[in-house]
């Protein structure tokens, strides 16, 4: 083509192509030997050329002047003589869509990406690939015609039977090691096992077939390529071998083999022979349907490979071993076993033909659920009963068969899995589910159901209706999940106006349950507020007549407990001054009216108030205490009820006594010091005292209970939110949070908490109490052994960066002081990451000349794990999330050295362990001064050189490590002309090291890339 393009003579009537694939070698010399003679012009083509026949034809041209241009084209990749010699090399992923694009220009870029991957990077085997799939929506398994296989294979020198026996052999594999260590170990089990040759004989076809491309290196690992001539080989090998080799091999297969196996078998899916020999694998009484065989990692890895292969016998095993084991032992299927079969299982179960065995085998291992991912076996059965997204393309009435069969059992744990798929069967809104199991082996991919009509979505929401109603007369748990279910799908169904199928299940559930329906009443409300406007008058009139079978004025006090205090629905609307008002709030507070009327009534339902969730029942007490003129009975059977429920929750007792304080503040002291005459009351104290005004004296008795050990030093923590202490003069709330430091480090740190919530709330404060607050904040311990303690590091370091605006060199040397001595004990990492080390290296930008000594001597006196915490805490950072530099890379490198020079046994390898190696200024990496200076002054200590050298490949990265070594290595080239001999020599060393680096991450790169497909 370059020719063409060159010499504007010769247009396409100058072209002449020739085809040597029959044989023609004679003619064709003929041809072109009269062409150069009569001194033709143009080009000749000549396809299939064997290197003898281009050598001959050169011979020929270069005889006498010649104006023909020759250009042959051959599958074989020997050098020929005296001509230019161009080798086509696979092309990437992205060429070939290129190529494919015009083939498949109405597919799905899955289905593109698809056959690019098969194709392996050649562009003629992707477009018959992509014709195939073009035409028939599967991939090309295998090459039908001989005459191609040959052809790729034998070149333009043949193939002899033993070297086709090694390609076979290979062919079995998608990926297979080929040299060094554990790769080795395959090659000798290929070589010697499979093929029953030898190691040099594999080696021997492995160097000459990667000459001629069809093999593929990576590293240590090889691939035969491409796809459909590996597949082609794989199959000739299956339909040559006996079952009991076959079995052999699998027998004998070593496990860093096995996955590499699997997914070429799962390419073979089409083969007759393999499809034999899996029917006899996993049937009869053959070994993998007992479950010591089949319930292994290896068993299970076979079992999803060839579920593409024979879904018929893999499903049919599989259920033979699950149905036999009790709930207990299918628990015990964990890990990658459970994962392999899980995996399998949802291919099988896109098939309608195995979808009743498939899908039973999945509830048995939803029933014994060990994993708590979306997609475990309990998430994949549900979603294979959705409209849409089911991934099975197995009909309605054979999934609902199911669901039938299985409610038959009647057994509580099955019950919970068939309501979790019923619960995705109503499900209308929008769903997701993972692509991959549609894709199967080389066939087409696989559809799913799909309804025609919307009568069948219709019946298909009412038999899950149906069921759902048959298992809402079951047990407790059942009937809380069916609420649940129906309760939040009725805005939906609403919307598609399902009103008939809505109301029978409504009215059927409300004639069992009663009237306490909270999500029912939710979504109803939800429906008003979001989707009436627009919407049917006959959709309005069934919501409303729903709001009235809710309505709690006619039910007992207990229901309306329930539906107005307990679990009201969230609901807000905005008032005409613009604010949003608590709807729920409002009802409970009109319901608190209404029961203060006739207080007796509500003594037998006090246990419902003070336990479990409480949405609104602070409000109901506090409307209570409004309207009472006596609430001392209320609190005292309030109060026994509290100590004796499960769960308790005193929610309803706090409103009560804000209400009190509202009415009398006096009255309100009077409850709170009742409090404090009850030892089994006592630990209410810090809560209750939030619901008036806190005073000095309230901090006092605080400070008291927590002395005494009457209540946890935690407990002080319940005046850090809520502005409760807002109203508290600044001197005496921070007399209490000191006080309270010296009562341990759970306290300190309560202190710390109360403090900064104060300052937060009241600007102006941290100038008023600034030197108690610096005493307050250098004093909370830091380290990471506080067990119970409620800690807040971002508290300690928010406090501390607002006191140090005004700059203060006693508070910056009492901080660090601080750290060190966290040090003792040990840091965690993510505060030395996101709030110490930060703190750290602001101090030393602005006190290193004071703070430098300190840390310097502290590093001196430590031992152990002391000294690593401070060479964390003085570190560099340097990975994907953090790129925090050195805290000793704003200290003067004067100093430093110094420092290094005063401590000859282990300063300068210290510093070495902990400094930057570089740095970035003007986009531009390079060494940092103080490496250098380490270099050039400690260079030649083997102890310095070698914690440099690990502090250099100390590092986080994504993707390939190849560019952050490459830019090391740019980085540290400039010093290769130093002038002193000590960084000359370290540099040197780390840039053979670097290399080495480079080279063997390539092959690892090179590696993944390989075993990606």
């Amino acid at each position: 083509m370059e020719a063409i393009e060159i010499v504007s003579s010769i247009d396409d009537s100058c072209v002449l192509i020739f085809n040597n694939a029959l044989g023609y070698e004679k003619e064709i010399k003929e041809s072109i030997r009269q062409a150069v003679e009569a001194k033709v012009h143009g080009l000749a083509v000549v396809e299939n050329c064997s290197v003898d026949l281009h050598n001959e034809l050169a011979r020929e041209v270069n005889k006498i002047e010649c104006f023909l241009k020759i250009v042959t084209v051959g599958y074989f990749h020997e050098q020929v003589d005296d001509s230019i010699h161009i080798q086509l090399s696979p092309l990437s992923d992205d060429a070939i869509k290129q190529v494919l694009s015009p083939i498949l220009v109405d597919l799905d870029t899955s289905d593109v990406d698809r056959v690019a991957r098969f194709s392996q990077g050649y562009p003629l085997m992707a477009t018959l690939i992509a014709e195939q799939y073009r035409k028939e929506g599967r991939l090309l398994g295998s090459i039908e015609t001989r005459s191609v296989v040959r052809k790729l294979i034998d070149g333009d020198g043949g193939v002899t039977d033993a070297e086709k026996n090694l390609l076979s052999a290979c062919s079995l594999f998608d990926v297979f090691g080929a040299t060094e260590g554990s790769a080795r170990d395959e090659a000798k089990f290929i070589a010697e096992d499979v093929a029953c040759s030898t190691l040099r004989d594999f080696d021997r076809v492995l160097n000459k077939f990667t000459k001629r491309q069809i093999i593929n290196r990576a590293g240590r690992y090889a691939r035969l390529v491409p796809k459909p001539l590996a597949l082609t080989l794989a199959s000739d090998w299956w339909e040559e071998t006996p079952y009991d080799r076959q079995k052999l091999l699998i027998d004998n297969l070593p496990d860093s083999l096995m996955q590499s196996f699997c997914i070429q078998a799962s390419y073979l899916d089409s083969q007759e022979s393999v499809q034999r020999f899996s029917a006899r694998l996993f049937g009869g009484q053959s070994p993998f349907v007992q479950a010591e065989e089949l319930l292994t990692e290896k068993g299970s890895k076979l079992f999803r490979a060839f579920v593409e292969v024979n879904p018929e016998s893999t499903s049919q095993a599989l259920h033979k071993v699950l149905s036999e084991m009790t709930r207990d032992k299918l628990h015990e299927i964990r890990g990658d076993t459970r994962r392999n079969l899980l995996w399998g299982l949802e291919k099988l179960c896109f098939h309608a033909g195995v979808f009743e065995k498939s899908s039973w085998c999945m509830l048995l291992l939803a029933s014994a659920e060990n994993e708590t991912w979306s997609n475990n076996a309990t998430g994949m059965f549900a979603q294979l009963f959705r409209i849409n997204l089911s991934g099975t393309e197995t009909t309605p009435n054979i999934r609902f068969d199911v669901l039938r069969r299985a409610i038959d059992l009647n057994r509580a744990e099955i019950d919970m899995i068939v309501l979790e798929a019923l619960d995705r069967a109503i499900s209308t809104s929008g769903g997701t589910r993972t692509i991959g199991a549609e894709y199967q082996g080389t066939k087409a991919p696989m559809k799913e159901w799909q309804p025609a009509l919307w009568q069948e979505v219709f019946n298909y929401w009412q038999e899950a209706f149906n069921l759902l109603l048959i298992l809402f007369e079951r047990g407790e748990p059942q009937k809380e999940k069916v609420l649940s279910a129906i309760g939040h799908s009725i805005r939906g169904f609403v919307i598609r106006d399902r009103i008939d199928m809505l109301d029978a299940a409504i009215k059927h559930i409300v004639s069992i349950n009663g009237r306490y329906w909270p999500a029912a009443l939710e979504s109803i409300k939800h429906a008003f507020e979001y989707d009436s406007k627009g919407m049917k008058q006959e959709a309005i009139d069934a919501l409303n007549n729903w709001l009235e079978l809710f309505n709690p004025d006619f039910a007992d006090l207990s229901e309306k407990l329930k539906i107005r205090v307990i679990n009201p629905p969230w609901e807000y609307h905005k008032g005409d001054d613009g604010h949003y008002i608590d709807v729920a709030s409002e009802n409970a507070k009109a319901l608190g009216i209404e029961v203060a009327k006739d207080i007796d009534s509500l003594m037998p339902h006090l246990d419902l108030l003070v336990q479990g969730d409480q949405k609104k029942s602070y409000s109901f007490g506090y409307q209570l205490a409004l309207e009472l003129t006596d609430v001392d009975q209320l609190l005292k059977q309030s109060f026994e009820q509290l100590l004796v429920v499960d769960h308790a929750n005193p929610s309803f007792i706090l409103g009560i006594f804000r209400g009190i304080f509202e009415r009398s503040p006096e009255k309100w002291q009077e409850n709170i010091d009742k409090l404090l005459t009850d030892e089994r009351l006592v630990f209410l104290y810090p809560d209750f005292i939030r619901t008036g005004g806190i005073q000095k004296s309230h901090l006092d008795i605080l400070l008291k209970l927590i002395r005494c050990e009457a209540i946890s030093p935690n407990s002080a923590n319940s005046l850090s939110y809520g502005s409760v202490t807002n109203g508290i003069n600044p001197k005496e709330i921070m007399e209490f949070c000191l006080a309270l430091t010296e009562l341990g480090d759970k306290a300190s740190w309560a202190a710390l908490n109360v403090i900064y919530m104060y300052c937060f709330g009241n600007k102006g404060s941290i100038e008023i109490l600034q030197e108690p607050l610096k005493q307050l904040v250098s004093s909370v311990p830091l380290h990471k052994d506080q067990k119970g303690a409620v800690t807040d590091i971002h508290h300690w370091q928010d406090l501390a960066k607002k006191l140090l605006q005004e700059p203060d060199q006693k508070f910056a040397i009492a901080l660090t002081k601080q750290l060190i001595v966290a040090c003792r004990h040990g840091l965690n990492h993510g505060d030395i990451w996101s709030y110490t080390k930060p703190l750290l290296l602001d101090l030393m930008r602005e006190y290193n000349d004071v703070l430098w000594p300190i840390l310097g001597d502290a590093i001196v006196q430590a031992n152990g794990m002391e000294r690593y915490w401070l060479q964390q805490l003085l570190d560099r950072e340097n990975n994907d999330s953090d790129q925090i530099p050195s805290v000793l890379s704003v200290v003067t490198v004067e100093s430093v050295i110094s420092w290094c020079e005063e401590q000859p046994e282990f300063g300068s390898s210290f510093v070495a362990s902990c400094i930057n190696i570089s740095e970035v200024i003007d986009d531009t990496q390079r060494p940092t001064d103080l490496f250098v200076a380490l270099l050039v002054r400690f260079g030649d200590d083997e102890d310095v050189a070698s914690a440099l050298r690990a502090n250099m490949i100390t590092r986080g990265w994504s993707g390939s490590l190849v560019p952050y070594l490459e830019d090391d290595k740019r980085c540290l080239s400039s010093l290769l002309v130093h002038e002193n001999r000590n960084v000359r020599r370290w540099v040197m060393d780390s840039i053979t090291y670097i290399d080495k680096q480079i080279e063997a991450e390539s092959i690892r790169d090179k590696e993944e890339d390989i075993s990606r497909f």
